[in-house]
């Protein structure tokens, strides 16, 4: 159940993992309890990481990221123990967004001001046991042309972030704040 008390679909591990090869690419960071906890699930590209974040939100995104990376700093982690689960939700969504509030905007480059006609993005996004696909797109036009100890279960069943980075950069290339079931696979 997810904290709206919707039943969803959801992936990981259920008890008696056991295969020393992969738990080590199942990381806890910074462990407080069960609602309070950073996962870190390992990828094939070796220079992409994935974090999932359930941890109190701060006044805004950008400062509940930098709360990950400051807990992520403290290099505090654990590893996933036998018989330990893991509960991650399936979500799958495919949005797109006209930023009508940016239209006629005028921005100023040098000395010749453009006008921003228009700006629209998309993002579809799937998490599932196969992995996570993601794909983003945007659209601008601009006058003149220019174009741009006891097992524990993580549960991520409270609202919670999702990050997607390159290693070494501190700027993340996606971040997505699970705050309801809106996007997850509902159980028949």
């Amino acid at each position: 159940k997810f904290k709206d008390s919707i039943h969803v679909k959801c992936f990981g591990l259920n008890h008696g993992w056991a295969n020393p090869q992969y738990k080590i690419q199942l990381k806890i960071h910074d462990y407080k309890n069960e609602d309070n906890f950073i996962f870190q699930m390992g990828c094939k590209d070796s220079l992409d990481e994935i974090y999932f974040a359930k941890i109190p939100p701060k006044a805004n995104l950008k400062r509940t990221y930098d709360e990950v990376i400051n807990r992520l700093k403290k290099n505090n982690i654990e590893y996933i123990d036998d018989f330990e689960e893991i509960q991650i939700p399936y979500l799958k969504f495919d949005i797109e967004n006209h930023f009508e509030n940016f239209q006629n905007i005028s921005i100023s480059i040098g000395q010749n001001p453009l006008v921003l006609d228009y700006l629209f993005q998309r993002i579809q996004f799937d998490l599932n046991k196969d992995g996570v696909k993601l794909e983003s797109s945007a659209t601008s036009s601009i006058s003149l042309g220019i174009s741009d100890v006891e097992p524990r279960i993580y549960a991520f069943d409270q609202p919670f972030l999702i990050v997607l980075k390159r290693k070494g950069e501190t700027s993340p290339y996606f971040l997505y704040w699970v705050e309801n079931s809106e996007h997850m696979e509902i159980m028949d």
